[in-house]
């Protein structure tokens, strides 16, 4: 028996390789067009320097590596001479070239630099296939060589229609997406799923028509021009890795996880590589059970590549890193029985269940729970999260979402953090909200961001709720002095009402607080808010045990241009002070202030008594004269309205 040594394509059915290259033209053609018709000239050239470059690069190449032996240079100009040469192409020496071209043409921008295209072209088809050996020896898909050179080395010159400059390969759909999945919402309102079925999207030119993309592997997978086996282990690898990152991210960032997941399944050039590329019988293996393997590593690769990595695609990556996987691939399968056994089926999936666990909690922790874990650290140093406390019971406030009371390590209440929502027709946003214990803001955080203007609205967010917090804090006060006319009006006057609301709520839970401090035990409180002689007082609260009266609380208040105070003072029956709690201190000093408090207002002192009180210490001196002047003006309500 004589052994024949061939390069690949190894065909092993009752089709030519011309035929089958002859078949992928005709189902490039759908998207081919499409480009053509709906980019017009700026499409149609970067077709014609692609096609031009590959063709010469090919032609001048092969005739460089099959020259004959026995020719010299000046005998090609003969006729004898150039038939010798001529003779060492076929069809296939064109049809080849042609179908890499049209291929890295369409996974381009329309519009691009002619020298770009032509950089890319020459780097494919010279290092990405010729090098090699020409036809049927290269390793490498030239077009998907081509391409990441390109987009290396000159990603800002590809620009995808109006959305800016994207370094990927794939539409500028996944841009809106890339890096927070929770923002589908803000995707969704530019491009619908139907755009990008249809292709009424900006994007490389054949990647954004999923419609034709699937009738061209139609066509391909009937003439059975291509192995269906190949195209399916690559989306379905994908696809289960999204669904399991779009469920997950779905319940963290409460999302639509069916929206993202048919997102992430129709943005990008998925469906293009897995189609025209991953199917390449050049560079695919020789197997079957090998060509599923590849097939599934290269949807894998694609999905952490797209949510892991720097790009937001990375479909002509994954296929470049498994092109170079083929020859272990078919060396393993060496031997090996031609079928697919329960082993390797059992590896196959372990191995992609794997990776979606990963990949789906990475992406939701990088999503939400990161994100709300790191801002907490940050707001309060040395807080014990085994001690934090979480409500989500109903609240007061449409907006509030949860409050976490956080605590040290010494059961101290250090703050609040409050989770607050809002959604409207511009779309939705959830921040998250620290507020410490003399109720001022210390940190506004986007959890997420929705909004129509979400970039504008962002930039608010950070300038005004945290570029300009005072050693205080923001007080309510403070939040709504701030001016919300931007490039987001209608959305900033929300995040206003959301973080008044968190400061509502805290201050309602530092009141509770400090009226159960001040008389354990009470059943029922009884309120007047008007009708007092001291405009510092604002509120007289009854506290009784069933119908005893325990004592009386006034809440007073100061303004001044040290900051606000404000305080709750209780006063017994026999017209003695149960003690002072802060409610709000927004005075240089609150925290000294705050320390030496109880040296000065003990319970059991008079109004006589507190008249005769002077500061002994040092600091915060202007801070105890306010509480001080503010004790008085409780004691006056209490003993008969009197200044």
């Amino acid at each position: 028996m004589k052994l024949v040594a061939q390069t690949a394509p190894y065909i092993r059915k009752n089709v030519s390789v011309k035929r089958m290259m002859l078949d992928v033209i005709i189902a490039l053609m759908p998207v081919t067009l499409f480009a053509c018709i709906q980019n017009g000239w700026s499409g149609i050239y970067v077709f014609l320097i692609s096609i031009g470059t590959m063709l010469a690069t090919e032609i001048i190449a092969h005739a460089l590596i099959k020259w004959p032996n026995e020719l010299k240079f000046k005998e090609l100009f003969t006729k004898e001479g150039f038939q010798k040469v001529k003779g060492t192409f076929t069809i296939n020496n064109i049809t080849a070239p042609l179908i890499s071209a049209l291929i890295y043409a369409l996974i381009l921008p329309a519009g691009c630099n002619w020298y770009v295209v032509f950089i890319g072209a020459l780097f494919g088809m010279l290092v990405g296939k010729m090098i090699f050996g020409g036809l049927g020896s290269n390793i490498f898909n030239p077009a998907a060589v081509g391409r990441v050179f390109v987009g290396i080395c000159f990603g800002s010159s590809l620009i995808y229609g109006q959305a800016g400059p994207d370094v990927a390969a794939g539409g500028t759909p996944l841009a809106y997406v890339n890096g927070n999945l929770g923002y589908i919402e803000v995707a969704l309102n530019n491009y619908s799923l139907l755009d990008l079925f249809l292709g009424q999207i900006p994007g490389s030119m054949g990647e954004v028509n999923a419609l034709l993309i699937l009738v061209g592997a139609l066509y391909l997978f009937v003439r059975r021009s291509a192995d269906i086996r190949s195209f399916l282990s690559m989306v379905g690898s994908f696809a289960v890795i999204t669904l399991v990152v779009s469920l997950i991210v779905g319940g963290i960032a409460e999302v639509d996880s069916m929206k993202l997941f048919l997102y992430e399944m129709l943005s990008g050039g998925l469906l293009f590589g897995a189609v025209f590329m991953i199917t390449d019988p050049v560079t695919s293996p020789t197997t079957g059970y090998g060509r599923i393997c590849a097939g599934a590593l290269a949807g894998a690769l694609t999905a952490l590549i797209r949510y892991l990595g720097a790009y937001p695609e990375g479909v002509a990556f994954s296929i470049l890193i498994v092109n170079m996987f083929v020859p272990t691939i078919d060396h393993l399968m060496i031997g090996k029985p031609r079928g697919i056994n329960w082993k390797q089926c059992s590896i196959l999936a372990g191995s992609l269940v794997l990776v979606c666990l990963i990949t789906g909690f990475s992406v939701a922790y990088e999503t939400g729970w990161k994100n709300q874990t790191n801002y907490t650290e940050e707001l309060y140093e040395g807080y014990d999260a085994s001690k934090t406390v979480s409500i989500k019971d109903d609240f007061d406030s449409e907006y509030i979402v949860e409050r976490q009371e956080i605590y040290n390590n010494e059961s101290t209440l250090l703050g609040y953090v409050y989770i607050v929502k809002h959604q409207d027709s511009y779309g939705s946003i959830k921040l998250l909200v620290g507020i410490d214990t003399r109720q001022t803001v210390i940190g506004v955080y986007t959890l997420r961001n929705n909004q129509s203007y979400a970039t504008q609205l962002q930039a608010h967010i950070d300038t005004d709720y945290n570029g300009q917090i005072s050693y205080a804090g923001l007080s309510g006060a403070d939040v709504d002095n701030i001016d919300v006319h931007c490039g987001a009006t209608n959305s900033a006057t929300k995040v206003q009402t959301m973080i008044k609301a968190a400061l509502d709520d805290s201050y309602a839970r530092a009141k509770e607080a400090a009226i159960k401090n001040l008389y354990e035990g009470y059943t029922t409180l009884d309120s007047v808010t008007e009708g007092f002689a001291n405009a510092s007082v604002l509120e007289k609260i009854t506290v009784k045990n069933g119908s005893t009266v325990m004592g009386t609380i006034y809440r007073v208040i100061a303004e001044s241009a040290w900051g606000n105070v404000e305080i709750l003072v209780g006063i017994s029956n026999d017209n003695k002070l149960d003690g002072v709690r802060f409610l709000v201190n927004d005075q240089s000093y609150g925290v000294l202030a705050g320390e030496q408090l109880p040296n000065y207002f003990q319970p059991g002192k008079t109004a006589d008594e507190i008249d005769q009180i002077v500061n002994t210490g040092s600091g915060a001196t202007n801070t105890l004269n306010t509480v001080k002047s503010l004790v008085q003006a409780a004691f006056a309500e209490h003993l008969g309205g009197n200044e």
